[in-house]
C-alpha cells in the first residue's frame, strides 16, 4: 500500500498465520515500484508478520525500513511507552531491536500511520463495496477475484482524487 491508499501488491495463501509471507509481500511490492521508478521507503506489519526470520530478512542492507509489531496489541494506546535512552546494546535480538524502535516517538507515530494506510483500504473493499466472502472457489479463482477487487480500489481512488488524468 502506499500512503495515497493504493495497493501496490496483492496475495491470497491457504496459510493460517502470515509469518512465512512477509517476504514474498516485501519482493512482490519492491519489484512493482522498482517497475514505475519508486523506491520503497517502509513496511508497517502487525504482529501476525513478526517472527525472527522475518526481522532478520528486514535488517538486511537495502531492505525498506521495518516498523513491524512485536506483540498484538488490541487496546488503542494513548500514551507512548518511554523508550529508553542512549544507544541499543549490541547483544539484542532482532524482536528487541523492533520493540525498542516502536516504543520512541516517531516509530510508534509511524506505525499508526498503518490504520490509516492498510487497514482502511481492507474496510473498503470489506465493508463500503461489500466484499464479505469471496464468489469463486478455489486458490487460483480467489487470488484473481482479489487481484479484481485491489485493482478497482486503485481505479477507483484514481478517479475520485483526480490522479487518473484527462
Amino acid at each position: 500500500m502506499s500512503q495515497d491508499q493504493i495497493v501496490v501488491t496483492c496475495d491470497v495463501v491457504r496459510e493460517c498465520n502470515d509469518f512465512g509471507q512477509l517476504a514474498p509481500m516485501v519482493e512482490s511490492a519492491e519489484a512493482n515500484l522498482y517497475e514505475i521508478g519508486e523506491e520503497p521507503g517502509k513496511v508497517l506489519a502487525d504482529a501476525g508478520y513478526c517472527s525472527e526470520d522475518n526481522l532478520e530478512y528486514m535488517a538486511r542492507p537495502g531492505a525498506p525500513d521495518p516498523y513491524i509489531a512485536v506483540k498484538k496489541d488490541h487496546k488503542q494506546r494513548t500514551e507512548v511507552e518511554a523508550a529508553p535512552r542512549g544507544r541499543p546494546p549490541k547483544d539484542l535480538t532482532h524482536r528487541q531491536r523492533m520493540e525498542r524502535k516502536l516504543k520512541t516517538k516517531a516509530g510508534n507515530a509511524m506505525y499508526k500511520l498503518r490504520g490509516q494506510i492498510v487497514e482502511a483500504v481492507f474496510g473498503q473493499i470489506k465493508d463500503c463495496r461489500r466484499l464479505g466472502r469471496f464468489l469463486l472457489r478455489g486458490l487460483v479463482k480467489v487470488k484473481g477475484e482479489f487481484e479484481i477487487w485491489c485493482l478497482t480500489h486503485n481505479l477507483l481512488k484514481l478517479y475520485r482524487h483526480g490522479l487518473a488524468g484527462g
